[in-house]
């Protein structure tokens, strides 16, 4: 590599290319880390927007499910007919939370029906 085409350049030049060089650096710094910051901000939104629902509507799916499980196991204990229809009013909302986590988070909406459908398929068994 042929550098004596630096022993051409005047010294106020060569003087002036550190400065230029270290604000083209930082300008490029800034821009790196304002894209990153933008890509964090979407994902945060993400998160609060799809995901924290996901999991509320996720949790109280699971208590539903320990709900419905309490409520059959009290009905064939007592044999009242009320505490079956409990269970399918539980049943129902599960069904809906369902529906919600679809519609809330589209990409995954296939693995939630799977899930839906499993559900839905089981409870089904259990009523019978």
């Amino acid at each position: 590599m042929n550098v004596s085409w630096i022993a051409h350049i005047s010294v106020k030049y060569k003087i002036s290319i550190t400065p230029v060089i270290a604000v083209l650096g930082f300008l490029l710094y800034l821009a790196i880390n304002y894209s990153v910051n933008l890509d964090n901000k979407n994902r945060l939104s993400s998160i609060r927007e799809v995901y924290i629902p996901s999991m509320t509507f996720a949790y109280a799916n699971i208590v539903g499910l320990e709900k419905i499980d309490g409520l059959f196991n009290t009905a064939i204990s007592i044999a009242e007919m009320d505490m079956v229809a409990n269970a399918d009013n539980s049943y129902q909302l599960i069904v809906d939370q369902f529906s919600r986590l679809e519609r809330l988070n589209p990409t995954r909406a296939q693995e939630i029906s799977v899930f839906a459908g499993s559900f839905q398929l089981i409870l089904t068994m259990l009523s019978h």
